[in-house]
């Protein structure tokens, strides 16, 4: 079963799948806007390809690939997007706008890096993220706003490749264009601050990288973890670090993962890595449920009591739709 914002609106309807849709749909309006400024400015390049880059984002956006698309985000529009865009309204003769440009350009660049290690590693940068990305999108307010003040003459490297794109001294469509696109930035900043404040995301643990190859008995408790392959956290490994994971519906009642499904309890399970002897470690899972915890193909495991289970087992969260893999 695929995970998309439909299905999830249509079946959970929580506070986090509602402000998914919301900016979903705001990116929607996006799309309109920038096809509408292509045909006003003349079909110009810069506006014809930030529609099909914002279409991209929707699309990964509608199947909840949170990590792709904050990634996406960053590289796409903090980096691509607005590079074209300065390259076809850069004055000449403006070197504090070049400075300025370049200064973005690093500071979306160091965005972008500590985006990929937050999501994809241990080491926790949510917050150096979220600070980079709101950082970049001011000042990138603030050089678009110079830029225009400026006003654009020819005679330069960059100016030739404006002339290219299709602009000439003229801002023809200038303002509907870059009024969507800083609407664009807020959207993503917005995204940024609900999956770094966990309003938006299905799951509060960050997503890593499962390890791949052999691993070590000795490393088996730091490499202990489960990995959602059906339902909302599809495709995501969560690690047990050494801890006692609870998953349920409602973080406020304890939950480290949240997997918003009607049929899953606020605290439904708890599970945990037990290093056991010379190697031969094993999972443990407790179940507190009102619709319990059932092994894949073998019916539901007894409640209120720890389970032993080994590595390679598939738990099923309150039915079939919530499935995990235990590492």
């Amino acid at each position: 079963m695929i995970d998309h914002i439909f299905s999830a609106l249509l079946h959970r309807r929580s506070a986090n799948v509602i402000r998914e849709f919301v900016l979903w749909c705001v990116l929607c309006f996006e799309i309109m806007l920038f096809m509408i400024t292509a045909i006003t400015a003349g079909s110009k390049a810069a506006w014809v390809l930030m529609m099909l880059f914002t279409i991209g984002l929707a699309v990964m956006m509608a199947f909840r690939l949170t990590a792709i698309s904050l990634l996406y985000s960053v590289a796409v529009f903090h980096l691509i997007s607005f590079s074209v865009h300065f390259i076809c309204y850069r004055p000449g003769n403006s070197v504090m706008c070049l400075l300025l440009f370049v200064f973005l350009i690093l500071l979306a660049l160091a965005a972008l890096v500590c985006s990929f290690i937050h999501n994809f590693s241990r080491f926790n940068l949510e917050k150096a993220v979220m600070i980079l990305v709101e950082a970049d999108s001011v000042l990138i307010l603030i050089l678009e706003i110079l830029l225009y003040a400026a006003r654009w003459s020819g005679g330069s490297l960059l100016g030739t490749l404006g002339g290219l794109m299709g602009y000439g001294k003229d801002y023809s469509g200038y303002w509907l264009g870059t009024v969507s696109f800083w609407i664009l930035l807020a959207v993503i900043d917005l995204y940024y601050l609900f999956f770094g404040l966990g309003l938006i995301d299905h799951q509060q643990n960050k997503i890593l990288k499962k390890t791949r190859g052999f691993q070590n008995p000795r490393s088996s408790v730091t490499s202990a973890g489960i990995q959602g392959i059906r339902g909302v956290c599809t495709g995501q490994t969560i690690y047990l670090n050494n801890r006692e994971l609870v998953i349920g519906a409602d973080k406020r009642s304890g939950a480290d993962l949240v997997v918003p499904d009607a049929y899953v309890s606020k605290w439904h399970c708890a599970v945990r890595w037990n290093p056991g002897h010379g190697g031969n470690g094993f999972y443990e899972v407790l179940d507190r449920s009102t619709n319990g915890v059932y092994l894949y193909n073998l019916g539901r495991l007894p409640q209120n009591v720890w389970n032993r289970l080994g590595r390679g087992n598939i738990i099923c969260i309150g039915g079939m739709e919530q499935q995990f893999r235990l590492l």
